[in-house]
């Protein structure tokens, strides 16, 4: 970007994780099953854990609510989705996002979602070169109930 275009990048960005995201032909989106708190509590009770990591297990759709305010232009995006141990779980290359200065919204779906362990997980969203970071923990009900 030079600077006397007046392309921009959105400055301000909140994600949201829940079960599923459709958005209406007007725009508005719907979401289902909303994790609040950036966490989510599955529930893997009376199933043997695998040693040493790796995967544990899945939840049928996780879709990660991406709002940004502002920003103006077309850019080129990725996606990225880090385990808790910092492994790269996805890569993947997205259709141009496109701001007009007002809110913009995208959603992206996991389906299914597949548990590579307990903790932080990293969605990075790349978009124009401009990396914007969501962390969520990912939390068996059983320890759950005890924090």
């Amino acid at each position: 970007m030079n600077i006397f275009s007046k392309e921009s990048l959105p400055d301000q960005a909140s994600f949201f994780i829940c079960d599923d995201v459709r958005i209406e032909k007007t725009g508005v989106p719907i979401l289902i099953s909303v994790y609040f708190g950036d966490e989510l509590n599955v529930s893997l009770l009376g199933k043997a854990l695998p040693e040493g990591g790796g995967l544990i297990g899945s939840v049928p759709s996780l879709a990660i609510l991406g709002v940004f305010k502002g920003g103006s232009g077309s850019y080129e995006t990725s996606r990225e989705l880090y385990a808790p141990d910092g492994a790269l779980i996805e890569k993947k290359e997205m259709p141009p996002l496109v701001f007009d200065g007002k809110v913009s919204v995208t959603a992206e779906k996991f389906l299914p979602f597949t548990l590579r362990g307990f903790g932080e997980y990293l969605y990075r969203l790349t978009v124009g070169g401009r990396e914007y970071d969501y962390r969520f923990s990912v939390f068996n009900v059983s320890s759950a109930e005890q924090r």
